[in-house]
């Protein structure tokens, strides 16, 4: 984003896009081309073969032409393969396959009885916490902190991990600083002298595991393991959620895969800057520099944006022009309307495409504050004060700039997950934001102007942690390392611009495709993966991210010298030196599983539950317990997702379309390991569920 900034500033660049918008004859090749491919491209009224939905098999789906379409087979590695799983660690054991990258320090031993941290030096004390020297060590999976069912410390000791894909996480913390359990959950986030760069350092293991025989219900598709290339455009069914109103938009991809093959699957790419029109894809616009502009120059900078995306239904415009712009214009906000005003004239369509990244949040329209606001501020936000802003510290104020100014009119909501370090529940605050902001724009002056929301996340993490007098401490910083395997030995890496976890990546677009309109994942590094495996793609984005070392097997580590000695080379064309391909592949995984179910979740209902845990019913609406949005009557007074956040219940909908009915379930307040049984859904049991896991059972 950064070097297309300065990029921008350059005025023989500017001239350059002006120009390139200005030959409309490659918008309608491309536009042609990618009509072909949806054409061709099969659909699915099921689920892809090796999808467990809670039935006694594995669902197979039902091609809607017999006969000239083969479902997808099971993803299976074959040894030699190209699309084997790259830069990572293989083992199985007692028929169960794991993938994983190893760290500088954090080490795991993987045995018939689970997984268990064996880093060397680490001492285990009786009934107490595993210690390194005088340091604390504590343990999270994803974006939560790994604890027992009762609540105890868990000492990942023959730790037994389901189906799907892992964050592990250790934690080192200093123990005068970070002395218990309690205090580690209390101060996870960071703030306040908690787990954060002052305190302590952490290492992360992106870990999958698929078993002969699959665990429960898991839902993670076979073909996502742990990998430095994407491996999603290899397995991947065409579609087009264009006729759905959602969306799934990528930054980066393979350099060996097109852009009109990764929109033929589904996925909205990066534009090319420079490179003719082009629609069905995806970009963030940015104003170039600080100066002050007017409404009619917004305007014409968002037809200009959409001209050069190829006026396309299917593309993803957002901005930063509100962050851009903060600082210098009081007003920007407001503004912008008008830059999707310009979009939506020249589309022709109803609304702008979708949103102003962090601008919606930033301004106070939309804000992930389920988990903070006091009950009473909570049914204000989706009643009585669903039009106003809202602010942590402030409370509400007047009416929204985003109806103020049309923004409602011109364009749909962005609400922005950069998942730092936070325990996020992704079920209840979609279903927050959604309630919101159906309710209000279906409202507002007695007009019917529904917008749509999309989720906008990141294939990295971007800490906003501060401690007190300033200065970023986001426990990210402090992360060890990555070790990468090569032909002739090991590299060890230490780079800032940390993956985010991919196990929450897999949960953010599986369920902003089923409770918003989908998700777009930035891709800070603007990276396209390599698959030489006797090279290393590695760049330093600050002095903190220290040059990497080499350790030739059987021997010691060494300063890395590229291409000198048998060690790995550094090109563009090599391994990524962090885990940014398996967030990625993990977000079009979870896309793949709700694609199988496209047809049956137009409708979502809050629904009860019982289980061998427990049980919840939830408590209707004015109009019944139907989530707000399309053609269904506005549901006043509906406060489920916080009623089941409040109660520390499992999140269950039942869901009904053209294509029959689904229900799904996740329970956020059972660790990963941990399990109920007998999960059933308004009369449809489930089966076996693991904890922060979404299962499905159609019907």
């Amino acid at each position: 984003m950064k070097s297309f900034e300065r990029w921008l500033k350059k005025k023989e660049n500017r001239q350059l896009i002006f120009f390139v918008m200005g030959v409309i004859v490659l918008y309608f090749f491309t536009r042609k081309k990618a009509a072909e491919a949806v054409a061709a491209a099969p659909s699915y009224t099921g689920l892809r073969p090796g999808f467990l939905t809670g039935n006694t098999t594995p669902t197979t789906p039902t091609p809607t032409n017999p006969g000239t379409v083969t479902p997808l087979p099971d993803y299976t590695w074959t040894p030699g393969s190209a699309d084997l799983p790259k830069g990572v660690y293989t083992t199985k054991v007692s028929g169960r396959e794991y993938h994983y990258n190893k760290t500088p320090e954090f080490s795991i031993q993987i045995t018939g009885n689970g997984i268990t941290d064996n880093t060397p030096g680490l001492v285990r004390t009786a009934g107490g916490l595993n210690k390194l020297g005088d340091d604390n060590v504590f343990y999270a999976i994803g974006n939560f902190p790994l604890k027992n069912a009762d609540g105890s410390y868990n000492n990942l000791q023959n730790y037994v991990a389901p189906d799907g894909g892992h964050t592990i996480a250790q934690y080192v913390m200093k123990s005068n600083k970070i002395p218990d359990l309690a205090t580690f959950d209390n101060k996870f986030d960071g703030w306040n002298d908690g787990v954060n760069t002052d305190n302590g350092r952490m290492s992360q293991i992106f870990l999958s595991v698929h078993s002969d025989e699959p665990t429960a219900n898991s839902i993670w598709p076979v073909w996502s393991v742990a990998s430095r290339q994407l491996l999603w455009p290899s397995v991947a069914q065409p579609k087009n959620w264009e006729p759905y109103n959602k969306h799934h938009a990528v930054g980066h991809r393979n350099i060996q895969d097109s852009r009109e093959k990764v929109i033929a699957l589904g996925v909205q790419p990066y534009i090319a800057i420079g490179q003719g029109t082009q629609p069905g894809t995806f970009w963030t616009w940015m104003k170039g520099d600080s100066s002050i502009v007017s409404e009619a120059t917004l305007k014409d900078m968002g037809g200009a944006a959409m001209e050069h995306m190829g006026n396309s239904t299917s593309s993803y415009l957002s901005s930063e022009i509100a962050e851009n712009m903060q600082n210098n214009d009081p007003d920007i906000y407001g503004k912008t309307s008008a830059f999707y005003e310009g979009a939506r004239i020249k589309k022709g369509t109803k609304k702008g495409n979708w949103g102003d990244y962090g601008g919606d949040q930033f301004y106070g329209y939309v804000r992930p504050e389920l988990q903070w606001m006091t009950r009473e501020n909570y049914e204000k936000s989706v009643t009585t004060h669903v039009h106003n802003k809202y602010d942590p510290t402030d409370g509400f104020s007047g009416i929204s700039e985003f109806f103020t100014r049309n923004h409602h009119i011109n364009r749909n909501v962005n609400q922005k997950y950069y998942l730092f370090q936070n325990k996020y529940h992704f079920p209840m605050e979609f279903a927050y934001v959604r309630n919101r902001v159906k309710v209000g724009t279906m409202t507002y002056q007695g007009q019917n102007n529904e917008c749509e929301v999309s989720i906008f996340t990141c294939t990295k993490t971007e800490s906003f942690v501060e401690r007190a007098g300033g200065g970023r401490v986001g426990i990210e910083g402090a992360r060890t390392g990555d070790i990468i395997p090569f032909p002739n030995g090991e590299i060890e890496t230490k780079f800032t611009q940390v993956a985010a976890p991919w196990d929450e990546q897999f949960k953010i677009a599986f369920w902003s495709l089923i409770l918003v309109g989908g998700s777009a994942m930035w891709d800070a590094p603007n990276s396209q993966f390599g698959d030489d495996t006797t090279k290393l793609h590695f760049w330093q984005n600050n002095p903190n991210d220290v040059m990497p070392r080499f350790r030739p097997t059987g021997g010691n580590w060494q300063n890395w010298t590229p291409g000198q000695n048998g060690q790995p080379g550094d090109s563009y064309t090599g391994l990524m030196h962090s885990m940014f391909a398996a967030t990625q592949d993990a977000a079009v995984a979870a896309m793949e599983v709700v694609w199988g179910i496209r047809n049956r979740i137009k409708v979502p209902h809050f629904a009860a539950y019982t289980s061998s845990r427990g049980n919840f019913t939830p408590t209707p609406g004015t109009q019944g317990l139907h989530m707000n949005g399309g053609t269904m009557p506005i549901n006043h007074n509906l406060f489920c997702e916080r009623d089941i956040l409040e109660g520390k219940k499992g999140f269950a909908i039942d869901c009904t379309g053209d294509g029959g009915g689904v229900v799904i379930y996740q329970n956020d307040f059972l660790a990963p390991h941990e399990y109920e049984d007998n999960v059933t859904v308004n009369g449809h049991n489930i089966g076996r569920v693991y904890g922060r896991q979404p299962a499905l059972k159609v019907y």
